[in-house]
């Protein structure tokens, strides 16, 4: 058995050694899990306000475009293209 002795405490002591790695590596793990989640948590929330910020954009574009096409059909009115001459004569005249 003597003979034997310092091949066991080798082998407890890598068995030692091995569990310790192993269970330092799945501590790791869910540190480095816990930070993913966290990133992507961050991610998404930027690419919610990205998305959102490109959303309003549009809608403002959407609403330029209305306004001018508005206008432009106003002022293509052949009745109120009239009315502006007349305005402006009476302007003139004042002057």
């Amino acid at each position: 058995m003597e003979e034997y002795l310092p091949y066991i405490a080798t082998v407890l002591c890598s068995i030692i050694s091995g569990c310790v790695s192993y269970f330092l590596a799945i501590k790791k793990a869910k540190d480095d899990m816990q930070i993913l989640e966290k990133q992507h948590k961050n991610d998404m929330d930027r690419l919610e306000l990205e998305f959102k910020h490109q959303q309003q954009l549009k809608q403002q574009d959407l609403v330029n475009s209305v306004g001018n096409s508005m206008v432009g059909a106003i002022m293509n009115n052949s009745e109120v293209q009239k009315m502006i001459s007349q305005k402006a004569k009476k302007n003139q005249r004042r002057r």
